[in-house]
């Protein structure tokens, strides 16, 4: 994504929260490789998905700010944080990865990663909300640029235990982490 940068909204930016919402389909292929012996297994694809949604970045004056500047900004002196800004991203990218898994018993090590992009003609855009009078008001200014999602990657890994297996259910247990960059 093409995104602005502005140093001074970095010097009073205290929290950036962003949490996407997306909506994934696609299709995988057959294992590309597998290899079983006893009880360890060993198995990846090459998949590819589409992936849609929104990310919303929000950002915060500092919750020190001192009652001057509170005062100056229209800020109550409460002592909380204010929320400055608000950008909601569009998010619509194709997706091309590769999954593998490794499974001993009833344990499994899966991991993945993918890359994509909207390309120049994908019809995104950016909706910039801000709060220049404290965020007790309504936003007191928006806009909305057009955007493109040039680069998107996904690296997702987990760790799970099957608890009962047969041959039309499972039921398990797992912990895994999930990074992306849109």
């Amino acid at each position: 994504m093409k995104t602005p940068t502005n140093n001074a909204l970095r010097l009073i930016t205290i929290a950036a929260l962003a949490a996407a919402t997306s909506f994934a389909g696609g299709f995988k292929t057959s294992p590309v490789a597998q290899y079983k012996e006893g009880e360890l297994s060993f198995g990846g694809t090459i998949d590819s998905s589409f992936v849609a949604g929104e990310a919303r970045e929000h950002v915060f004056y500092p919750k020190a700010a001192s009652a001057e500047y509170a005062k100056e900004v229209g800020l109550p002196d409460d002592g909380k944080r204010h929320q400055l800004s608000r950008l909601d991203w569009d998010l619509a990218a194709a997706m091309i990865g590769f999954a593998g898994s490794i499974r001993y018993d009833r344990f499994s090590f899966n991991a993945g990663i993918w890359y994509g992009g909207s390309g120049d003609d994908a019809d995104l855009e950016m909706k910039d909300y801000d709060w220049l009078a404290g965020d007790h008001l309504p936003h007191t200014e928006y806009s909305r640029s057009d955007t493109e999602l040039t680069d998107a990657w996904m690296i997702d890994a987990n760790v799970s235990y099957d608890f009962l297996r047969d041959e039309t259910y499972a039921t398990y247990a797992f912990i895994g982490f999930r990074w992306q960059k849109w």
